[in-house]
């Protein structure tokens, strides 16, 4: 009697119930997980934020001045893909002078939002003429 007192005393393990076990145990780790990368994403992501904008807010004077220096009439005879693609070069070129990384990605945006800022200022005063 004694090994089926002990055999009674063991707690039943079904398949059922280890199942249930890794569930939670599974759905426990993805939380902390989720907590340590939510607390990551609140550490990096205001620094690169404020990195990016630095670093545009430091050349948004080079752009502006090599798209109003495109857009005069000796260069008239270029694309807006070829303007677009010096402005991005010149900016680049200003970073490294300066001593200063810039993504290439980054110049581009900030090209193109100097043209835009361009056209929606002079738009209303061709428009005017």
């Amino acid at each position: 009697m004694t090994t089926a007192t002990a055999v009674a005393a063991a707690p039943a393990t079904t398949f059922a119930g280890l199942f249930t076990d890794l569930k939670t145990e599974a759905t426990a780790f993805v939380k902390s997980l989720e907590a340590g990368a939510i607390a990551l994403e609140h550490t990096i992501v205001p620094v690169v934020e404020s990195d990016i904008a630095t670093v545009l807010s430091q050349f948004k004077t080079v752009a502006l001045n090599t798209v109003m220096s495109l857009a005069s009439a000796e260069f008239n005879n270029l694309t807006g893909a070829q303007k677009n693609a010096i402005t991005t070069n010149t900016i680049v070129q200003a970073a490294v002078a300066s001593g200063k990384t810039i993504a290439q990605q980054d110049a581009q945006m900030l090209a193109q939002q100097a043209y835009n800022a361009l056209a929606t200022t002079l738009a209303p005063a061709v428009v005017a003429n």
